[in-house]
């Protein structure tokens, strides 16, 4: 889904672009990779392998012996550690909308800029849903546990969300009050839609 979507941002952009879904890594179909490499002169592997000797790298290298003209090459995957288990250090290392996005962007000289989301403003914080994976496009509201006006402390849990494998429960950053409800048990929305 990830690539689907940076595909989808990129047609925006004018720019075509073919997401191969390689379902098995034994044997993969190199013909069809090679042609679409050789139809585009351009390759983006992403994976959420290790960055050293990771699966990704076999797909660059097989690809760079067959097609025979000068291809633009870009990888996008874990770097050589462990996967945290907090979600939003695991979008940092794994391959993410962002970072397939970004390097795709590269491929075809084009800018990119990200809009950063707003913080604390004027004493006011912004609560944001996440996922349970980098994979998650969307959450449901699955339990809150404050309403307008509740006094909240930082750590305490204030809502729970139902991912695509998981429910999260999230925790208030800061201690606060709560002044505004922006999505409701049962109601989804996409992850990092504001919740309160």
């Amino acid at each position: 889904p990830l690539c689907e979507r940076a595909a989808e941002a990129l047609a925006e952009a004018g720019v075509a672009a073919e997401v191969i879904d390689l379902r098995w890594i034994s044997p993969w179909d190199k013909e069809m990779v090679c042609a679409s490499v050789r139809a585009t002169g351009r390759l983006l592997v992403a994976h959420e392998d290790n960055l050293t000797a990771g699966f990704g790298a076999e797909v660059i290298a097989a690809v760079i012996e067959r097609v025979k003209t000068p291809v633009a090459v870009r990888r996008v995957a874990r770097p050589d550690t462990f996967v945290p288990c907090h979600f939003g250090n695991q979008l940092e290392i794994l391959p993410s909308y962002r970072s397939i996005l970004t390097a795709a962007a590269e491929l075809c000289d084009l800018d990119i800029a990200w809009e950063v989301a707003p913080g604390a403003v004027d004493g006011h914080l912004v609560v944001e849903t996440i996922g349970s994976s980098p994979a998650d496009q969307s959450v449901e509201v699955a339990e809150l546990l404050v309403k307008c006006g509740d006094t909240v402390a930082a750590g305490q849990t204030i809502a729970s969300l139902e991912a695509d494998k998981a429910v999260i429960e999230i925790a208030s950053p800061a201690d606060g009050v709560v002044e505004e409800i922006h999505l409701r048990p049962g109601e989804r929305g996409s992850v990092g839609a504001p919740l309160l």
